[in-house]
């Protein structure tokens, strides 16, 4: 089971969580009473310590090296990229995402 990254956004909690259809990327309220969408892992797996929001988006990573996004506010999956092995960490500035792997390559992506 993943060790479970909490990432607020807006008036809601995400979580990676082992649910009842596998690992799953969970959006609760805040007082843990809805769940307000959930989308399930690619492979059963993704990266312990994520989602990480950037520009509305929560990223996460799977172990083989897929990434996805989804709308933080309504689950809907926005872009899909594959780079390689294990991404372990995912990163942001205002107009640059980040995105490293466990062999310490790290892929650098410009917004407009």
């Amino acid at each position: 089971m993943p060790e479970p990254g909490i990432t607020p956004y807006d008036k809601s909690l995400l979580v990676i969580v082992d649910g009842p259809n596998g690992v799953e990327l969970v959006s609760v309220d805040r007082k843990l009473h809805k769940v307000r969408w959930r989308q399930a892992a690619p492979g059963a797996k993704w990266t312990p310590g994520l989602p990480h929001i950037w520009h509305e988006l929560a990223l996460v990573a799977a172990p083989d090296g897929t990434v996805q996004s989804f709308r933080a506010g309504n689950g809907r999956m926005e872009w899909s990229l594959t780079l390689s092995d294990y991404i372990k960490v995912i990163g942001s500035t205002e107009h640059l995402l980040y995105v490293g792997n466990q062999q310490g390559k790290l892929w650098v992506y410009e917004t407009e």
